[in-house]
């Protein structure tokens, strides 16, 4: 009845623009949006778009099989165009449980492009490095600030230095606790990293081996939410 195969492979995408972000017909502009992405990215049918509201909508991208290039396509594309809307998009997956599946997981990621105030395009996906845990744990902004305060002390200040100081860390512990691949990562001397990484642990104010793993889920918070879940700046 709705002439999509629900059978197939879907991705699913929300689109949106904000309350100033077009002039004229928002849903138009939208659905032309989604058809140029699902011919760019390579879908096997038209896709299905569905409004959720006159500047929002839902939309999914049907394949026959799963497609790994998909959302760097969708992506790409959103980038080469000024007038491309906020984009948030699902994992690939198969069938009607992959149809809600897909479109659950791109809701969530439009939740934290929402929560952190992004005011530029942007385009968010679920296979982003820790962006559905993050998802998963922002439900709550004002507990998860609390959380966050907590376990990072003042690295969690809002402020560029701060910023670059849990940058380091969160590559430094994703590395392996390793000097040397994280300055690989991150194109800094490893005298540089192990500055840094001293300068994070006093700004937290206690060491960082007994509960590394709180360490590593507010710093992945941080990076996605920034200054939503940090303490404010300090004049």
């Amino acid at each position: 009845m709705i002439r999509y195969p629900l059978r197939w492979h879907h991705l699913a995408l929300v689109v949106w623009y904000p309350d100033t972000g077009t002039d004229g017909d928002a849903l138009a502009q939208l659905q032309q949006f989604v058809r140029a992405s699902a011919e760019t990215a390579g879908a096997a049918a038209s896709p299905l778009f569905v409004a959720d509201d006159q500047l929002s909508g839902s939309a999914w991208l049907p394949y026959r099989s799963a497609a790994s290039d998909a959302v760097a396509d969708i992506r790409d594309f959103a980038a080469a165009r000024r007038d491309a809307p906020r984009v948030a998009i699902g994992r690939m997956a198969p069938g009607v449980s992959g149809f809600r599946r897909s479109h659950h997981l791109a809701q969530n990621a439009r939740s934290v492009a929402l929560a952190r105030g992004d005011t530029e395009q942007c385009v968010i996906a679920a296979e982003d490095p820790g962006l559905s845990v993050a998802a998963l744990l922002g439900r709550s902004i004002p507990e998860v600030r609390e959380w966050v305060g907590e376990v990072l002390g003042e690295l969690a200040s809002d402020n560029d230095n701060d910023a670059r100081l849990r940058e380091t860390l969160q590559v430094f512990l994703r590395t392996g606790s390793s000097y040397k691949a994280a300055a690989a990562q991150l194109d800094l001397h490893s005298n540089s990293v192990k500055y840094r990484v001293g300068r994070a642990v006093a700004r937290r104010g206690r060491p960082i081996a007994e509960d590394r793993l709180e360490i590593e889920l507010a710093l992945l918070v941080c990076h996605w939410y920034g200054a939503p879940v940090l303490r404010p700046a300090t004049a």
